[in-house]
């Protein structure tokens, strides 16, 4: 399941469209993975540039809460960017690769075990926090930009080949990727 939106409060926590494409057509070359993506009414044409090329089924803005949910509850895997999803997830149980630029993980990160949170650690991050007001005037968003492809297919790999009767009893991992 990919969640490529984040509302509307920030667009700059956004990983890339392209990439989760890119990374949508990886996962269902490679695992022959059935692929959802979902997303507020409003998130529609982000939704349409990630299953379009790769066949997803693009859920975004059809779903109710209680179906978004009852899908969250039968993923494998959740990758979204730093929005409620990551949370829902979390209560849920769902393996999730969370991706983090402006916000810190380790206060708005997983707290499931064995989810991943990515972060791009740049000296200008987080610049959404307390101390701003949940402001920021960066727009640039190189700290999503600086989240590699690469790295974000690897914590998938990873949490899909883990055995699903073995969750690790460790902290949700927060990966510095730069």
């Amino acid at each position: 399941m990919l969640h490529p939106g984040s509302g509307d409060h920030f667009p700059g926590r956004r990983w890339p469209a392209a990439r989760f494409a890119q990374l949508a057509s990886a996962l269902a070359a490679e695992r022959g993975a059935r692929l959802v993506v979902t997303g507020v009414a409003a998130e529609r044409s982000l939704a349409a540039e990630v299953a379009r090329p790769t066949g997803a089924w693009n859920a975004c803005g059809r779903l109710s809460t209680d179906e978004l949910l009852a899908l969250l509850a039968e993923a494998d895997l959740l990758v979204s960017n730093d929005t409620g999803p990551v949370h829902l997830a979390d209560l849920l149980d769902t393996p999730t690769v969370a991706l983090f630029g402006p916000n810190t993980p380790w206060r708005y990160g997983p707290r499931r075990p064995g989810s991943v949170a990515l972060f791009a650690d740049l000296p200008c991050s987080p610049c959404l926090d307390d101390r701003s007001m949940k402001h920021s005037a960066c727009r640039s968003y190189a700290c999503m930009q600086a989240l590699g492809l690469a790295d974000v297919l690897s914590a998938c790999r990873g949490l899909l080949d883990a055995p699903a009767t073995s969750v690790p009893a460790a902290s949700p991992q927060h990966v510095a990727t730069r």
